[in-house]
């Protein structure tokens, strides 16, 4: 302890760095966190969906950028087209309610950038070349796994497929383009994996991905039985990219802290001692 006392500390920098900027140009901020500039992370009040929703155009930290003018640029732009220069915009899923409109400057959606890519790293260990990838996710073509996981994102010229498509539909295109890497929903791998053991499906993927629900035993017991590999779990939000990975070793999930603060909380949002289970992260 004592010989790491006085590191450096570029987190701790960028995170005090970005309240400032949130409560010097965020209306919303400013009032949520009146009283609370120097005070502990953990002690800050969460930001919800909610929050987003009824409050975007004061939570921006850009007076200039409104959520009526990114709805109509999500409307009649293609996906993946920035709203103005420097300025992107993604949607959630809304798996947990309405969809969220997100809008990231131009170094925010570099960070995003470099997390999608040390996601990659963890996930694959070292030695591992480019492989032929495909991705099944969304169907909005504006959800940020689609941006980052597309041609020019981290995924190369990974082909993306929807998880809303029929079944059959998604054994065709796997079968015909035989991935090294296939990405997907849990629920999406158990039935590929059911449709392999019953001799429906036929690919040889070298590494399967899982994210965007939560990963059962089950889950990954069919994996590996249809195809003799371990999934690697991936636990990812459309507002940060990349939260937390699994690595090769396949002993719990590496949180990715040089691009986000994980906070395991209690009922009352407060944060658990480290080996004490939580209800929720922040």
């Amino acid at each position: 302890v004592q010989a790491h006392r006085h590191r450096p500390d570029p987190i701790g920098r960028r995170v005090r760095r970005l309240r400032r900027l949130a409560v010097t140009r965020s209306p919303f901020y400013a009032r949520h966190h009146a009283g609370l500039e120097r005070a502990p992370l953990d002690r800050l009040p969460p930001v919800t969906k909610a929050h987003l929703l009824d409050a975007f155009d004061d939570v921006v930290t850009d007076r200039a950028v409104h959520r009526a003018d990114l709805e109509s640029h999500l409307r009649h732009a293609e996906p993946g087209t920035p709203w103005r220069p420097g300025v992107h915009v993604a949607v959630t899923s809304g798996s947990s309610g309405a969809p969220v409109v997100l809008a990231f400057g131009r170094s925010e959606w570099a960070a995003l950038l470099a997390n999608a890519v040390e996601s990659r790293a963890v996930g694959d260990g070292p030695g591992t070349g480019p492989l032929r990838s495909i991705r099944i996710g969304s169907p909005l073509g504006w959800h940020l796994s689609a941006q980052l996981g597309g041609p020019g994102g981290h995924g190369g010229q990974a082909l993306r497929l929807s998880a809303a498509a029929p079944l059959d539909e998604l054994t065709e295109a796997l079968t015909a383009h035989d991935p090294e890497r296939l990405t997907a929903y849990p629920s999406v791998l158990g039935r590929l994996a059911d449709e392999a053991m019953a001799g429906r499906l036929d690919i040889s993927p070298r590494q399967v991905r899982a994210g965007g629900e939560l990963l059962s035993g089950g889950v990954r017991d069919r994996v590996r039985e249809a195809w003799g590999v371990e999934i690697v779990d991936q636990y990812a939000i459309g507002e940060a990219g990349f939260l937390a990975v699994e690595c090769p070793a396949h002993a719990g999930l590496h949180v990715l802290d040089r691009h986000v603060v994980l906070e395991v909380v209690d009922d009352d949002d407060h944060l658990v001692p480290a080996g004490v289970e939580g209800v929720r992260v922040l």
